[in-house]
């Protein structure tokens, strides 16, 4: 075996030192170029160096509640936009679905079912209001029975209460034959109720009134909250709404207004009448010429003014045939 020279050691010591510089470089992390500068407190400032054109975007999704078609929109971008008052989109109905001949006789039955129990009710409430008027006029005899001294007072009781129950069923009855014929127009589909509001007076709102008349009157038209009437005349004003006068006087709560219908009764019987303010009158009194014939309905309240329901049969102490002053409430009819 050879003996290792020393040229031969400085050879291989020589690579190895090259090898773990060219490792050691390999190794190093690359080096990242910074800016650097000093940090100080102080107000920032921001400019705007060149000249340029902001623009706004809000998005806003217009509907409707019911289906139809949309119509060309005449606004172009920019235009001004005020609430309630500008019109950003007009919809118009669209055309109904065809009925195939299973709907068609859905529909049909559905009419019929109405119109049957239409029919049903107001047969109800004419056999109410034949009843109560069996137990009305039981309660008369009854009453005057007693009033000679001849029935007993507990027979007198069980009348009254005959005819309070024949009232209460009859006024069920009534609002049953009312609720089916709504039932019988909607099953119908009817033109759209309040014209006047919706076709006459709304358009007019929206065209010629202002802000406040516009929150106030449109919105609870187009809920069906409030229903407008057209007005042509009034005695001594002809058609100058500005010359309308009227007269009211308080009762509790409400008022009673100048040819206003009210309704006057006590516990004998009742009348609808339209009433007359003067100062001719003493407050708290109310004055109703007889003379009206007896008209009632099937509550049995009189229509035509007449005073005999409302006064007691028997003498008055001048002795006349019946008294001619008795205690009356007064109310909205």
């Amino acid at each position: 075996m050879k003996p290792i020279t020393v040229r031969r050691w400085a050879l291989w010591g020589g690579i190895a030192a090259v090898a773990l510089i060219a490792l050691a470089l390999a190794l190093r992390p690359a080096p990242v170029e910074v800016d650097v500068a000093s940090v100080s407190r102080g107000r920032l400032a921001v400019t705007l160096d060149e000249e340029g054109e902001t623009r706004v975007r809000e998005r806003y999704i217009v509907s409707a509640p019911v289906a139809g078609r949309l119509k060309r929109i005449e606004l172009e971008p920019g235009d001004p936009v005020r609430a309630r008052t500008t019109v950003l989109a007009t919809f118009v109905p669209g055309d109904p679905a065809l009925l195939d001949r299973r709907a068609r006789g859905e529909v049909e039955a559905r009419v019929g079912a109405a119109r049957a129990g239409e029919q049903r009710a107001r047969a109800e409430s004419d056999r109410a209001r034949a009843q109560l008027d069996l137990s009305r006029s039981e309660h008369t005899r009854i009453r005057r029975l007693a009033e000679s001294g001849v029935s007993s007072q507990e027979d007198l009781d069980r009348a009254k209460q005959n005819l309070e129950s024949a009232q209460s069923t009859l006024s069920a009855a009534e609002r049953a034959a009312a609720g089916a014929l709504q039932e019988l127009r909607a099953a119908q589909a009817p033109k759209p109720f309040n014209p006047i509001g919706i076709g006459w007076a709304g358009p007019t709102i929206l065209a010629a009134g202002d802000d406040w008349q516009r929150e106030r009157f449109l919105w609870p038209l187009l809920r069906g909250e409030e229903f407008w009437c057209q007005l042509f005349s009034e005695p001594g004003a002809g058609s100058d709404l500005a010359g309308l006068s009227t007269r009211a006087e308080p009762d509790g709560e409400d008022w009673i207004v100048d040819g206003q219908k009210v309704r006057v009764f006590n516990d004998r019987g009742a009348t609808v009448l339209p009433a007359k303010v003067t100062d001719r009158i003493a407050r708290g009194v109310v004055s109703i010429k007889e003379g009206a014939w007896f008209t009632p309905t099937g509550d049995g309240t009189d229509t035509r003014g007449c005073a005999n329901v409302l006064t007691p049969d028997r003498a008055s102490p001048c002795g006349a045939s019946t008294y001619n002053t008795a205690r009356v409430d007064v109310g909205p009819a």
